[in-house]
């Protein structure tokens, strides 16, 4: 679990991408420039996760943690390997 949570981490630094689309952060995806333009693009709800049915936000927050136990995140690529120097 921790490996997801830093490849979180590594996601949601990277100014070059939108801002993953996530429950307790979706009120600030306004602010991000990137995420902004993409959910223009994509039209994306600005409520998206607060608007939801309560049934149907559970289903999907109930996903994300299955997902998050079948990704490969060790070999997934470590975004900020190149730009930080880690302490051996």
């Amino acid at each position: 679990m921790c490996y997801a949570y830093w490849d979180f981490i590594q996601n949601y630094m990277d100014v070059t991408r939108p801002l993953p689309d996530f429950p307790l952060i979706e009120k600030y995806r306004d602010m991000d420039p990137v995420t902004a333009e993409h959910d223009r693009e994509t039209d994306r709800p600005e409520r998206y996760w607060r608007d939801m049915h309560m049934d149907t936000f559970k289903k999907k927050v109930d996903r994300m943690h299955t997902d998050v136990t079948i990704i490969d995140t060790v070999s997934r690529t470590n975004l900020m390997e190149e730009r930080v120097r880690y302490a051996t």
